[in-house]
């Protein structure tokens, strides 16, 4: 693509445009002249006027002014932004865009782009940048550092350049190419067609977290942590309490932790919000990001694509998308909200940084201990075997192993999880040693695993349970998933982490059990 430079009749300021034709009939309405100075293939040229204020090395050609249609121009930057506003995208994904919505004439996308950038309605700015007094590059679109910046050489423009590895699963993010940024200025309609429909009732304990939760959104604070169990109810809590938001109109985006929950949680939102416009971004429906919708499932990778758009942000999962230690994914969280926007954190387990919470006046938080079906979360029995990843990659028989299976009845089905393929194929090479009945009801599953995929077993078997791939929450909610059966956490070595584990579940067993297990369905006559 060509960058043009030039500056204005009177004036210092060096300005670039992608369409020249689009920049003169635009000034010569304003009765300003254009004076070009030359033209440049490269985006990192733009990067240099904006930064150095000094113009590069530029080459001068002949350009051939096509006639444009303002009008035509005009309509379909009106159409552009009816999609793409608060979005973060590439060239290459407008121009996706363009060719699956079919109402913008592709021929005439530059001169919408470059019609919006005078507006400033658009925003340029290049893919990987430098900022700070030790000019140290960073991602615009993931906001990752030096840690995820490497210089390569790149065929586009013949030099060597800065690129961010974090953005490959989305499209590949360099200095030498641009973001385009569209503002989000659309004001939203009140919408008073949102409506739940749920065939029970919360129950008064829900009832107390939708009042806490509705008070935090008209209160001036910007962060709640909502610290809950599995199976508390808390999706319906949530749309219980943002259902004023909805028939405002405002828009809220779900950060889901896995690509996997997104289906699972579109379908029970879509139940229970029959009227209201949901859309799903990620997996199969990856470039569905131009959908209007007011509630988006995203993945946090999709996340990127928007910008200053949400003014309700729900991050699912807390942990399992480790926010305590990715300050890039904070800062793109907090790109993405508006002026005034709200954050609801999510968590099965105690919040990260949980003392410092106590002490932010701008944030809150609340504790809902119950479930909704009034079981206790099962607490894990500790099984210890010595020398145990040498006898497992061995073929040696377990003899706790045995026990367990042994203790099964005839109607219970019995899930191993594994850490690996190696540790999966020995473990069903030795249950082919059993008679057929038993080893019918027993699975192998690789972590990470679903929280659907899980429930179903009566017994949870977690192998090798010390390794730092299964952290604390996904521990907890592996425990949670487990109802009329027991979870067995075997390990090589008693470990400081299983025993808080186990210290934790009580604790919120103790604070369940002293609200009375309150949870329970009523159904609706």
């Amino acid at each position: 693509m060509d960058y043009h430079f030039y500056r204005l009749a009177g004036e210092n300021e060096i300005q670039f445009s992608i369409s020249l034709a689009t920049d003169i009939l635009y000034w010569q309405r304003q009765n300003k002249a254009v004076i070009y100075l030359g033209t440049t293939e490269f985006f990192a040229d733009v990067s240099v006027i904006q930064n150095e204020k000094e113009l590069p090395a530029l080459h001068t050609k002949k350009i051939m002014l096509q006639q444009i249609q303002m009008d035509l121009v005009k309509s379909g930057l009106d159409d552009l932004l009816h999609y793409l506003q608060g979005r973060m995208l590439k060239y290459a994904e407008i121009q996706h865009f363009v060719i699956q919505n079919g109402k913008i004439p592709p021929a005439l996308l530059n001169d919408i782009l470059q019609l919006a950038q005078l507006e400033g309605k658009v925003k340029l700015v290049s893919g990987v940048v430098t900022e700070g007094a030790r000019m140290r590059w960073f991602c615009s679109r993931c906001k990752s550092g030096y840690k995820d910046i490497v210089n390569a050489t790149c065929k586009l423009c013949e030099n060597t350049c800065v690129r961010c590895m974090r953005c490959l699963k989305i499209g590949e993010s360099k200095s030498c190419q641009p973001v385009y940024i569209f503002q989000n200025d659309i004001k939203q309609a009140e919408n008073k067609k949102t409506q739940l429909s749920i065939s029970y009732q919360i129950t008064p304990l829900q009832e107390h977290a939708v009042a806490r939760i509705q008070l935090f959104l008209n209160s001036e604070l910007e962060k709640l942590h909502l610290w809950s169990v599995v199976d508390s109810g808390r999706t319906t809590i949530l749309i219980y309490a943002l259902l004023e938001m909805l028939k405002k109109n405002k828009v809220i985006g779900w950060v889901i932790a896995h690509v996997d929950h997104l289906k699972e949680k579109y379908e029970q939102l879509s139940e229970m919000l029959t009227q209201t416009s949901i859309c799903a971004i990620g997996g199969d429906n990856e470039y569905r990001y131009w959908d209007r919708a007011q509630i988006y499932l995203v993945t946090k990778y999709q996340l990127y694509r928007f910008h200053h758009f949400f003014d309700v942000i729900i991050v699912d999962s807390v942990y399992a998308q480790r926010m305590s230690d990715d300050f890039a994914l904070q800062q793109v969280i907090k790109r993405t909200c508006t002026e005034r926007a709200k954050t609801i954190f999510l968590t099965n387990t105690k919040p990260y940084q949980f003392h410092k919470i106590h002490r932010d006046v701008k944030q809150d938080w609340i504790h809902i201990a119950a479930r909704y079906h009034g079981e206790p979360v099962t607490v894990p029995r500790l099984v210890y075997v010595n020398n145990l990843k040498d006898k497992l990659y061995r073929k040696q028989e377990i003899f706790q192993f045995r026990q367990i299976i042994s203790s099964m009845q005839r109607t219970d089905s019995l899930l191993f999880i594994v850490r690996n393929e190696r540790a999966g194929h020995m473990l069903s090479s030795w249950f082919q040693q059993l008679d057929k009945q038993k080893s019918n009801l027993i699975s192998i599953l690789i972590a990470p695993v679903m929280k659907h995929a899980v429930k179903r077993y009566t017994h949870i078997v977690v192998i090798e349970a010390e390794s730092t791939q299964y952290s604390d929450a996904r521990l907890f909610h592996l425990a949670s998933c487990v109802r009329r059966g027991r979870l067995y956490l075997v390990s090589n070595e008693k470990t400081i982490k299983l025993m808080k584990l186990i210290q934790q579940i009580k604790i919120q067993n103790y604070f369940a059990e002293k609200r009375g297990f309150e949870y329970k369905k009523v159904k609706r006559k």
